[in-house]
């Protein structure tokens, strides 16, 4: 009988060890309220799914396709190859979460490291506050930052090796407040 007692713990003890060993970061749960929420959108590309906040939704193709034209300028990094690959609004209220692709030869954390350095490199005027944390077995990267009155909220995090996506949730900082909540349980209801 002892000798089964020992095995379970052995298996609970190496199986907690696997479960952090997957994940470098502090597991963070969220609080997630559904009512928040709109439905799920899946990501197969990508291999993620999340339910943006209540009343963001999908832009029709050809606003997106004016979106992606607007942005390919703006990528030069010479490594790497950002495509957006999605935008979900609220046009009443100026909301969008930017739903971004990033591929490259180099591993998944090379990509988010390579980004993060041009990133700050490229907004030495802007206050970024930075954090990472552990969800649903991945590795997040976030900068928080304010400008020209928007608050920006940006995820780095990979599915895999070589999928890293990234989320920007902007809008207007007087907004802020009221739409954390909603915000919060989106983020939480990546996976």
């Amino acid at each position: 009988m002892w000798k089964v007692a020992v095995l379970i713990a052995i298996i609970t003890i190496c199986g907690c060890v696997k479960e952090q060993a997957d994940t470098k970061f502090a597991e963070v749960s969220f609080n997630i309220d559904r009512a928040l929420l709109e439905k799920e959108i899946i990501f197969s590309e990508l291999g993620i799914s999340f339910n943006p906040p209540k009343g963001w939704e999908s832009t029709s193709p050809n606003l997106l396709d004016s979106l992606k034209a607007s942005f390919e300028f703006q990528n030069d990094l010479p490594d790497l190859d950002i495509e957006l690959n999605n935008a979900i609004m609220n046009l009443e209220k100026s909301f969008v979460c930017f739903v971004w692709i990033i591929k490259s030869d180099l591993l998944a954390e090379d990509i988010q490291n390579n980004y993060l350095d041009y990133f700050r490199n490229t907004n030495l005027d802007l206050q970024l506050n930075e954090g990472a944390f552990a969800h649903n077995k991945m590795d997040f990267r976030q900068i928080t930052f304010v400008k020209d009155d928007f608050i920006t909220i940006k995820l780095l995090t990979s599915s895999d090796d070589e999928n890293v996506f990234m989320l920007d949730y902007v809008l207007p900082t007087r907004n802020y407040e009221e739409e954390l909540r909603s915000i919060e349980s989106s983020i939480g209801s990546i996976k």
